[in-house]
């Protein structure tokens, strides 16, 4: 749904991404293999889970103790990750508001 929000309101980044399925999909029907080349859609989406991420935070429980920096964790202690927070931090991201599908190829995304 943010997806097509982003695309109706950015409506150059919706016209990338169609001549994208089109110069690379044409008449075939979208599967597994031939997704892979939509790039751009690809961080578009990226793009839409970094400001609208699934899961505003993440909670671990620690299974050993564990000193990070001068934070001692003890084992059994539950740890929140905020994601949302750490996704819209300008440390990371300048201008962490503004939708920018190319800003995503900037870091590996695995935190996403």
């Amino acid at each position: 749904m943010f997806t097509f929000y982003h695309l109706a309101i950015h409506t150059d980044v919706c016209d990338r991404v169609m001549q994208e399925v089109d110069d690379n999909l044409g008449k075939e029907n979208p599967d597994y293999d031939n997704i892979k080349t939509l790039t751009y859609m690809e961080m578009v989406i990226e793009e839409t889970m970094r400001i609208f991420p699934a899961a505003s935070r993440i909670d671990r429980i620690a299974s050993r103790d564990v000193t990070i920096g001068n934070v001692e964790i003890p084992k059994g202690m539950i740890v929140n990750i905020p994601v949302g927070a750490i996704q819209m931090d300008p440390e990371y991201w300048p201008d962490p508001d503004k939708f920018d599908p190319e800003s995503t190829r900037v870091f590996q995304l695995a935190f996403l």
